[in-house]
């Protein structure tokens, strides 16, 4: 058994701490060492004693205490710290993601921890169609092209509305040619301020 006694005394805010712990350990030396291993405290019959002073500012004295998650990103997204998502969603096993920061707007795609291609390559473009219309960023990578998308159509001219119909995806060509478009599993759009971050770039038909 280990017994621990400390005092803590404190004159004012903006004063010197002093902090006095004393640490003795008493039992058998079995279990002087067991406690030693377990939480790293001094072997049973010695005694550490710690003096000293410690200057508190009175406003980090009287400050909130704050966790601060070292990565601060949705779990849906592949965008960094810092980063704000213009893009993201699922396709199939992996996620395709857009994301705007201070060193420029990056297309990722991949896993979560595991990014399989990436570039900073990208344009804007949009289309108005009757009733919607389509926003697309489309990033490059030698003759490939990757386009993600949000469009809206309108599928009826009665009077109960025009009955609009959303849909999202990726489109991957190369040298101009479509050779894979494939749906987002969940319902996502290019966010506005895509359009004010990227240069404007030619609308890719699919």
């Amino acid at each position: 058994m280990v017994g621990i006694s400390k005092w803590v005394g404190s004159l004012a805010a903006g004063s010197e701490l002093l902090v006095l712990a004393s640490i003795a350990g008493c039992g058998s030396p079995e279990d002087a060492r067991a406690d030693n291993g377990a939480h790293g405290f001094a072997p049973a019959g010695t005694a550490t004693v710690a003096l000293a002073p410690v200057t508190v500012n009175a406003a980090v004295a009287d400050a909130p205490t704050r966790l601060i998650s070292p990565v601060d990103v949705a779990d849906d997204t592949l965008c960094e710290a810092g980063e704000t998502p213009f893009f993201s969603c699922e396709i199939g096993a992996k996620r395709v993601s857009v994301c705007g920061g201070p060193a420029g707007t990056a297309y990722r795609y991949g896993t979560p921890g595991k990014v399989e291609l990436s570039s900073r390559s990208l344009t804007f473009a949009n289309r108005g169609y009757s009733g919607g219309g389509e926003s697309q960023i489309t990033a490059k990578n030698d003759d490939y092209t990757y386009t993600v998308y949000d469009s809206t159509v309108r599928t009826s001219f009665s009077n109960d509305g025009n009955a609009p119909q959303f849909s999202s995806g990726l489109v991957v060509a190369r040298s101009g040619r479509v050779v894979s478009s494939k749906m987002c599993k969940d319902e996502s759009s290019v966010k506005a301020d895509a359009e004010q971050a990227l240069p404007a770039g030619n609308f890719v038909e699919h």
